[in-house]
């Protein structure tokens, strides 16, 4: 394509027909428009750039041009720039480190208050507490939850492959501990399902490979001590081991993330990945306790496809089933979501303390196991012999923990994202702030700590937290009413709980996992919102219950990362229009009815997306399509290039304004004084000003910058203007350190999208203009 000579400064632009004939803006003579020139350059003071020559290659000035009916003043992100001098912060580790110390380590009173209060958030609310307001909901609060305490924590010290005392323990220690460091009021810290299974997969996996082999012949099998009579005590003290090494790595860990800061991990973990994943978990808890509810003898699986094979195990043993565990087994979980379902939540607005079921159905059915006999006459498990008291504190033995480092990060992260998650619940319904970073710490110290006194991992039950709001409490100090019921239970009643029948604790953990296996029912509603959250949800799901949890876990991850990027891959591109609002733009894809008032030679383009190496093709291909390609062009500029030549304009230097004065045909023209001009008809329609709307694009790499840099050059190539807009402040800190602006004058990109396309509308009256002045100069008859 070939330019025409003019005089003026502005850059060249292809011929582009008559102003829209939609605006308000009636059409100007060449005096006219000159003179509302002046007049605006009288009016208004431009704002002046930095670097503004060479206007002839792209460059634009700021200035003031028609905007409505009044006036507007163009703003490109370079001028702005030099007037306020903007400040892009950088992080030094250094520097923060110094910040901090600096602010909270003046010495004085006061700071070292805010030091204990922060470390130790129980002594802030032992200050605060309302003893008249709070007392009473904290007690009946901590005795219902000391209830569900003690009954969940003995099912799931089995379900963990330890003992029922192990879970009692758990109830205890990290309850105070969270008592002292934690900050949230209303969730209740101790053992979780979730937590529990994953501990009894590493357990059950490592403990073998401590025992010697002649005693694991002489029990049924590898778990067979643990469903039937006594665990042997060799067994047992390997298992307890592991399970508290366990505990202290994820103590560690977390420890270690609240001191760097690493509470935003959580984010990652999207809703969808955390629904399918516990309900994927729920599968296997329950799972685990089917072979007790049955009175079975099995062996137990781990690894991939763990589910199928232990269901194939259960129905070649189905014949071996005792009866009456069976029937225990239903009718405590039929009774225990009855109630919860039909009388607890049902008319939770007039019990002000829900029936504490689970507690209720175990002490009967201990009392009728006692008195029946249950063990000896029919066969039913007991939980046995239960020790009395603590014992002394154990170090963890580490010298094995390198075999199960990376199940303590899940560990550590799973307990944290669901323990994070319920407690920000309640700050949102109750109106007070929650230090993430803090919550890490204190889920940390209380695993850690509590690791020394045969505990397993702990983290946060909702049913518990729900409970404590329900039933009034209102601080922290319910968990310690809950810790002395325990240490009673402990001390004092653990006797008792000798003839406990294992199938009524299987039974507790199945119906509490009722809520989790529910969650199918979330899945059409996240159809409708996101396909990416309903596929994240299956194959998280899929993954746990087919394979592991573990590697359900990792496989999850992957493919929500993956979503993110395959989302991009989908990014949306539309060209924009004007709308007859003062700074409405909106895609033409989408209202096709709306009357389109923007100047048919300026076309906007918005990318709705990050521009980074994965999608510059989509960018490309959405501009290419919507715009136009620059190989196109080309193509017409060099059939036009012919068809000239044909007509007997020579062109030289690619320009069609000079006559080099060779050749019969010029020179008959001037010999004549006739200067015929080009023809208008035979410019290419297809040339226009190009704006890039970058408001959607959040941030750019390398790729991106190499993407626009090419696309420019092709364009400016054919003299067609390439504006952008709107670019955050990172976005256009990414492209100067880029050397982006090496190529692309920075003067073309704009503050906002109006000031881009009211420079094009003075670029297109400008070389309108110019086309007037031009005219009688080319045609003389």
């Amino acid at each position: 394509m070939k330019k025409t000579a003019h005089s003026g400064s502005q850059p060249w632009l292809p011929r582009f027909g008559d102003l829209d004939k939609q605006s308000s803006m009636p059409l100007l003579t060449t005096e006219e428009l000159e003179r509302k020139e002046v007049q605006n350059d009288k009016d208004s003071t431009p704002v002046k750039m930095g670097s503004t020559s060479g206007q002839g290659n792209g460059h634009f000035n700021n200035g003031v041009t028609p905007h409505g009916h009044g006036t507007h003043e163009i703003l490109t992100m370079e001028a702005f720039h030099q007037q306020h001098q903007p400040e892009f912060p950088t992080f030094s580790a250094k520097t923060e480190i110094k910040k901090k110390i600096a602010k909270n380590c003046t010495g004085s009173k006061d700071c070292v208050l805010k030091v204990l209060f922060t470390l130790f958030p129980f002594l802030n609310v032992l200050r605060t507490y309302k003893i008249r307001e709070y007392l009473v909901g904290d007690i009946v609060s901590g005795l219902s939850v000391g209830v569900l305490h003690i009954a969940q924590g003995m099912g799931f010290g089995l379900l963990a492959s330890l003992q029922p005392i192990h879970g009692l323990y758990s109830s205890f220690f990290p309850v105070l501990l969270y008592f002292i460091f934690g900050t949230s009021r209303h969730i209740s810290f101790g053992t979780m399902a979730l937590t529990a299974i994953l501990v009894a997969e590493v357990v059950d996996r490592e403990y073998p490979k401590f025992i010697d082999p002649m005693t694991l012949d002489s029990n049924l099998s590898l778990n067979a001590t643990v469903d039937g009579g006594t665990m042997d005590d060799e067994i047992l003290e390997v298992k307890v081991g592991i399970a508290m090494a366990l505990t202290l790595l994820c103590g560690i860990i977390q420890v270690g993330m609240g001191i760097f800061r690493l509470g935003f991990v959580t984010t990652y973990l999207s809703d969808a990945f955390v629904g399918g994943f516990t309900t994927g978990a729920a599968f296997h808890i329950t799972t685990s306790q089917v072979k007790t509810m049955l009175g079975l003898k099995i062996k137990g699986f781990s690894g991939p496809f763990m589910l199928i094979l232990t269901y194939v195990e259960v129905f070649k043993n189905i014949a071996k089933t005792n009866i009456l565990s069976l029937v225990i087994s239903a009718l405590c979980i039929i009774v225990i979501i009855s109630v919860k379902i039909c009388i607890n939540q049902r008319f939770s607005h007039k019990l002000k303390v829900p029936i504490p079921i689970d507690l209720i159905i175990m002490i009967i059915m201990t009392l009728v196991s006692h008195f029946a006999n249950l063990n000896a006459n029919f066969g039913v498990a007991v939980i046995g012999s239960v020790p009395q008291g603590f014992p002394p504190p154990r170090v963890p033995p580490l010298e094995h923990a390198g075999n199960f480092a990376v199940e303590s990060l899940v560990l550590a992260i799973v307990g944290f994202a669901i323990s994070i998650s319920m407690a920000k619940v309640f700050t949102v319904k109750y109106h007070y702030q929650l230090d993430n970073n803090q919550e890490l710490l204190a889920y940390g110290l209380s695993n850690g700590i509590s690791s020394f006194f045969r505990c397993f991992v702990s983290a946060v039950a909702p049913p518990r937290c729900m409970l404590h709001d329900s039933t009034g409490g209102k601080t922290m100090v319910h968990s310690v009413v809950s810790a002395i019921l325990v240490f009673i239970v402990i001390m004092a009643i653990s006797p008792l709980l000798v003839s406990v029948p294992k199938c009524v604790l299987a039974s507790i953990i199945v119906a509490a996992m009722q809520k989790l296996l529910m969650q199918f029912e979330h899945l059409p509603a996240l159809w409708r919102v996101s396909a990416c959250d309903f596929f994240i949800w299956l194959v998280t799901w899929l993954a746990v219950v087919v394979l592991d949890i573990s590697m359900g876990l990792g496989i999850g991850l992957g493919f929500s990362f993956i979503t993110v990027v395959i989302r991009t891959q989908f990014a949306k591109g539309f060209t924009l229009t004007k709308t007859d609002g003062m700074d409405n733009f909106v895609s033409a894809q989408h209202y096709p009815e709306i009357k389109d008032l923007s100047s048919s030679s300026i076309k906007i383009f918005q990318f709705q997306s990050a521009l980074y190496f994965a999608n510059v093709e989509l960018f490309k291909d959405k501009l290419f399509k919507l715009v136009g390609k620059p190989e196109e062009e080309k193509t017409d500029g060099d059939v036009e290039r012919e068809m000239k030549e044909v007509n007997g304009s020579p062109v030289a230097n690619g320009k069609e304004d000079e006559v080099d004065g060779k050749g019969d045909v010029d020179s008959a023209q001037k010999e004549d004084g006739i200067l015929t001009s080009v023809s208008s008809s035979t410019e290419s329609i297809n040339q226009f000003v190009l704006i890039i709307d970058c408001a959607r694009i959040v941030f750019i790499d390398s790729a991106g910058i190499k993407c626009l840099r090419l696309l420019y050059n092709e364009y400016k190539s054919l003299g067609i203007t390439v504006f952008m807009a709107g670019c955050t402040e990172e976005v256009y800190l990414t492209l100067q350190n880029g050397n982006f602006f090496d190529t692309f004058p920075p003067s073309n990109v704009f503050m906002s999208l109006q000031d881009a396309y009211d420079m094009a509308l003075s670029v297109e009256t400008g070389d309108r203009r110019q086309d007037q002045n031009d005219a009688p100069c080319q045609t003389r008859m």
